[in-house]
């Protein structure tokens, strides 16, 4: 496999530095082989204790030594396997037979290191590293010190006094430290004690099975039953629940467990399970002790008073009578097993039930006693309940009353309702809730501990249940050491080609395809399916169909996030590149629907200018359904390209970013000021460089950004400078020649606005009579994301209805209907068809037809979500009112449209418009002072940005809403006003306005006629 070469690794780690104090004094007068026959056996003892916990000793220093537990190989619990040989260390130096005691300083800390990159070498890197030194010069004679980060990670498990907050030498920042006392003692249940424990969820229906099966042994039916799955799904919660179930009933419940460093602890979950059911500590008078298990036993049965006093020495209970006894090891571990058996099946037993936890750690000589206990249980009044994770050979499933209950992961509303008990209920919250539902995955610690880091990195501030939000971004992605750890430590134990494989996969993504995952391993489909089968038995994929064939998904979002974090930047970078190559040649790889993907690989590559280039064409795809995304693309584009030496190339492809983003800008709302830049480097290329095909697109891709912050006249005249550069590309021309005649719309020059749409139509046929295919917009330059042709007959179609030619529209407005579910169709184009129908209907007086052709612009803005269609589909909902004389209600949706345009800065270049149409409706309504005021600002906006169409509305409404609110304007103002708006209506050509002129007109005569009577009669 050429990608499985060794590397180095990210881990979550413990390190542990100990040295001898006072050794100086120890090996004072002794010459150099004395002293080493004196300062060797304790240290080897300290590397034996280093060993038996699973730690990698990476060096001696003399008097001490340092080690590592977590790294090269991932241990899942590695800082509690560090404290436990720390103690085990401390216990071997009280043990020496040394004239003075002897003594050694510890010291523990918990973080990221980098491992394993020279194989020839036992050593790590990393800032923890030089922490746990120091913590260790700062320990106490005899003492351990742990740091908080340690800490946290074995509080469950260890006793600790708090040793306050340091200065060490060399790091910058005070570090909270702590002693380690000793390992707590107590059930395995404790871990729940808390009072701030969350109810459980979604696990109902197995907590039902389990209370079955504890009436089915008070009948005499005693099973077994092993809760299996993956970590952190809730087989310890469950069997809480359970135990406090049955104990709330007063039923015996006897608990035990096996642990992380059970190897080095034979027999320790066994004592645990039978000093619970004798009531017995460690500790305890032993006399006291010895009579607790005599009437125990007694109480079973009187034939056990013989196996007392040899059960009791079992149980570490010292008896004179047997000490100096010499009994045969397998003599003794047999009778044992003998005891324990009839003590189970003894019928004097009273309904009891049995947990044993984690037997995937379960040492050699428990499992046999277990397994007496697991094939005794049958016909008795026993329930014995085994929890283990999937890759532990059950051995005794095929016993007739052995049941598995596999565990999954919680429903997506059960592990929402559980984040939600963990984090609170404030709606502020319920992002943050979302977000950690979707990244565990159904499983609840993973749940437990992603609230945990989000609480320590300042996200979340306050109490259990009821945080709420700190001043932190709570869109950081947080992978919790404890879940990185256990994850981590699954994959280390993959042989090196399934571990190569699952790194490959994580980098393609959470899913992938096999064929791709095949290409960059070097593996035939084969070899693969052979490891993929593997990799799936162990649980950490699983088959799936992907878009591009089948495939793999990670079982688990965060077995992907571990396996991708573990691995060295360098690492990832080499292994992007080769994803990036392999997509690049495969068949679907360079579709524009991939386009982002390739750049994602080319960027994590490395290879900014890759990147860049393949996002230019993931943003003009994207931008057909999609304008918020394909704007971010062509922002990122730009980022991606700020650093890189200038190139003809590179400058090319930065201008064509920054016109993008002005493209897509102004239909998301970008602000002049944000725009800025853009446009500076926009200008400059398209003029410096305008021999260039990409410069007139520059340019026109500028003008069109303009035309929503300024001049409508300014607009046309860079399309008219754009049209003037040397360019032979046919599509790019008729695109322009479309956007002059848009520029010409604005402007209200409609004769103006048809004729350059007839030429660019007649330059796309030329196009087409020469051969060149593919649609301009779609498959061929310049790539608007939508069919050029198509919204230049949309255009036109909005043209011809205002010039009045009401039927040369309808066969445009026709075609363009006949393109919805088709590949021509894009929002931001079909809404122009749909608003030009809603005027045509309000001038053929068919309320219906406008209100359908507004309902249906509604339906794109709300699929979009683009604020620009969501200003047309107010204004299209205004006018359809208006076609039914609703004119209150249609200047309600025209104030709302003004508000919403202003705050999204979205359909700036309407505003005018706008205001002039809320004047109208504002007329209709009979408040015709109020009209009057609205149309004099559109007057001055419209002026301003020379929008002749909101100038010629907006003029006439002035002049009648002041004849008819102010009898003391003079008729001569009025007059010159609407004869402006008549001058406009002739200029522009716009039909539409000289039919509204003429109802303003006599509605004016009429009510200036009624005052004048309504005066005489007074």
């Amino acid at each position: 496999m050429p990608l499985a070469e060794l590397h180095g690794e990210r881990k979550q780690a413990t390190v542990l530095f100990a040295d001898i104090v006072g050794s100086t004094e120890l090996i004072a007068g002794l010459d150099a082989e004395q002293a080493a026959d004196r300062l060797q056996p304790l240290i080897a003892s300290m590397i034996e204790a280093v060993r038996r916990f699973d730690g990698t000793v990476m060096g001696k220093t003399g008097d001490g030594l340092k080690a590592i537990f977590g790294a090269p190989r991932a241990l899942e619990g590695h800082a509690l396997l560090a404290c436990q040989a720390a103690l085990a260390m401390q216990s071997a130096m009280a043990s020496q037979p040394e004239p003075v005691p002897v003594r050694i300083r510890v010291g523990l800390h918990s973080g990221e290191v980098v491992a394993g990159a020279d194989p020839r070498e036992l050593e790590a890197q990393g800032i923890t590293l030089h922490i746990a030194s120091r913590l260790e010069q700062a320990a106490e004679p005899g003492g351990i010190l742990m740091s908080a980060t340690c800490r946290e990670l074995v509080g469950a498990y260890c006793d600790t006094l708090t040793a306050g907050w340091r200065l060490l030498k060399g790091i910058p920042a005070p570090v909270e430290v702590f002693r380690l006392i000793g390992l707590k003692t107590g059930s395995a249940a404790d871990r729940f004690s808390d009072s701030n424990l969350a109810p459980i969820r979604g696990r109902e229906s197995e907590l039902d099975m389990l209370k079955r099966a504890l009436l089915d042994a008070e009948r005499g039916a005693g099973s077994v039953i092993g809760i299996v799955a993956p970590p952190g799904i809730g087989k310890s919660r469950l069997c809480f629940e359970f135990a406090e179930w049955c104990r709330q009933r007063h039923v015996d419940v006897y608990e035990a467990r096996a642990h992380i460093f059970g190897k080095a602890t034979p027999l320790l979950p066994i004592l645990e399970l039978m000093r619970a059911f004798f009531r017995i500590t460690t500790g305890m008078d032993p006399v006291v002790a010895r009579r607790q298990i005599e009437d125990s036993l007694l109480s079973l049965d009187p034939s056990f008073v013989a196996d007392a006093p040899f059960l009791a020495d079992f149980l570490g209970v010292p008896l004179p009578e047997i000490r100096d006894q010499s009994v045969d090891p397998t003599a003794r571990h047999a009778r044992l097993r003998q005891l324990v058996a009839r003590m189970v099946k003894a019928e004097g037993r009273p309904l009891s039930v049995v947990i044993f936890e984690d037997l995937h750690w379960l040492d050699e000589p428990s499992q046999d006693f277990l397994k007496t206990i697991v094939e005794a249980a049958a016909g008795t009044n026993f329930l014995v309940l085994l929890n283990y994770r999937p890759a532990w050979e059950c051995p005794w499933r095929d016993l007739p009353h052995f049941r598995q209950l596999a565990l999954v992961e919680l429903e997506g509303s059960d592990i929402e309702t559980l984040v939600e008990d963990l984090v609170g209920d404030e709606p502020a919250l319920r992002k943050t809730v979302l977000r950690i539902a979707r990244q565990s995955d159904g499983n609840p610690f993973f749940a437990e501990e992603l609230v945990r880091a989000l609480v320590r990195s300042g996200v979340l501030v306050g109490e259990s249940h009821h945080y709420r939000l700190g001043s932190k971004d709570s869109d950081e992605p947080i992978l919790p050491p404890t879940i990185e750890a256990a994850i981590g430590a699954s994959v280390d134990m993959l042989p090196e080609q399934e571990k190569t494989l699952l790194q490959i996969g994580a980098v393609i993504g959470k899913e992938y395809p096999a064929a791709l995952a095949c290409a960059v391993a070097g593996l035939s489909r084969q070899q693969a399916g052979e490891l993929f089968g593997r990799l799936s038995a162990l649980g950490l994929i699983k088959a799936c169909s992907t878009a591009n064939g089948p495939g793999f998904v990670f079982r688990h979002p965060l077995i992907q996030e571990v396996t991708y974090a573990m691995q060295l930047r360098s690492r990832k970078a080499a292994l992007h590149a080769a994803v990036a190559h392999a997509i690049a040649h495969s068949e679907w790889g360079l579709q524009d629907e991939f386009a982002a993907l390739l750049s994602h690989h080319y960027e994590a590559a490395g290879q900014s200018i890759a990147a860049a280039r393949h996002l230019v064409r993931s943003a003009a795809w994207v931008g057909r359904t999609n304008t918020s995304e394909a704007f971010r693309q062509s922002r990122k584009t730009r980022r991606l390209l700020g650093s890189q030496v200038a190139s003809r190339n590179v400058e090319v492809m930065r201008a064509v970013a920054s016109a993008a983003v002005l493209t897509f800008g102004w239909r998301v709302g970008m602000t002049a000021d944000e725009a800025e830049p853009y446009t500076e480097e926009a200008l400059r290329y398209a003029r410096e460089f305008a021999d260039d095909e990409a410069g007139p697109e520059v340019l026109m891709q500028y003008g069109r950004f303009k035309a929503s912050t300024g001049s409508a006249d300014e607009y046309a005249a860079l399309m008219e400078e754009a049209l003037a550069m040397p360019a032979t590309d046919l599509g790019r021309i008729a695109t322009i020649q479309a956007c002059l005649a848009q520029a010409h719309w604005m402007s209200g020059f409609l004769e103006k606005a048809e004729a350059a749409c007839n030429t660019a139509l007649e330059t796309l046929a030329v196009r087409r009579r020469l051969g060149i295919n593919g649609i301009v917009g779609l498959d061929a330059p310049p790539h608007t994301s939508f069919d050029v042709e198509h919204w230049i007959n949309c255009l036109k179609a909005q043209v011809l209805v205002w010039l009045g030619r009401f039927d040369e529209a309808d066969i445009l407005l026709e075609d363009a209907f006949r393109a919805e579910g088709t590949h021509r169709e894009a929002p931001v184009v079909q809404y122009i068809a749909h608003l030009a129908s809603v005027e045509l209907a309000c001038h053929r007086r068919d309320p219906v037809a406008a209100r359908r052709h507004a309902d249906r612009i509604r339906a794109y803005a709300d699929q979009s979500e683009i604020p620009y269609l969501r200003v047309n589909a107010l204004f299209a909902s205004a006018r359809a009112k208006t076609s039914f004389d609703d004119c209150a209600e249609a200047a309600r949706d025209l104030q709302a449209c003004l508000d919403l345009a202003a705050a999204a800065n979205a359909g700036r270049e309407h505003q005018s418009y706008l205001l002039a149409e809320l004047s109208y409706a504002q007329y209709g309504s009979g408040l015709h002072a109020e009209a009057a005021a609205t149309a004099r600002d559109a007057l001055e906006m419209a002026h301003r940005r020379h929008h002749r169409l909101a100038e010629c509305l907006a003029s006439m409404i002035y002049a009648a809403g002041s004849a008819v609110s102010n009898a003391s304007v003079v008729n001569l103002e009025v007059e010159q006003y609407l004869a402006r708006a008549e001058d406009l209506v002739r200029v522009t050509g716009a039909s539409l306005l000289a039919r509204r002129l003429e109802m303003l007109r006599g509605d004016v005569r009429l009510r200036v006629t009624q005052r004048a009577l309504e005066g005489q009669t007074g």
